[in-house]
């Protein structure tokens, strides 16, 4: 079995600014809402935390004021979670990359800049 998105989580540069888009696993997952409200950013924040050779997310308020993104990944008795960085200011793309292995179920951490 392969591993699937069980969250999206975004970390403000303001500590405690956190917000998580889950998933449920195994399942069709559908993301609906208003226009230009980030439902098409969800992938680009994925691309971008799977190790993205660029930083798709396009500018606004997502880029402004977003300090770090992260997936958790999910299988049968395993998860995973993965976390980038949001570049610097004129660098292209942060090359440090998070990858911890977590307990089942576990929430994402609480992120420190």
């Amino acid at each position: 079995m392969t591993f699937q998105i069980q969250a999206v989580t975004i970390y403000g540069k303001q500590p405690g600014q956190v917000r998580t888009v889950p998933f449920r696993t195994g399942s069709l997952n559908i993301v609906t809402g208003d226009s230009r409200r980030g439902k098409s950013a969800l992938l680009t924040i994925i691309d971008y935390c799977l190790a993205s050779s660029d930083y798709p997310v396009k500018a606004g308020k997502v880029r402004k004021y977003v300090g770090a993104y992260a997936v958790t990944l999910a299988k049968p008795g395993q998860q995973l979670f993965v976390a980038r960085r949001a570049p610097e200011p004129g660098n292209a793309v942060s090359t440090v990359l998070c990858v911890l292995s977590q307990a089942p179920e576990t929430p994402p951490p609480r992120w420190r800049s």
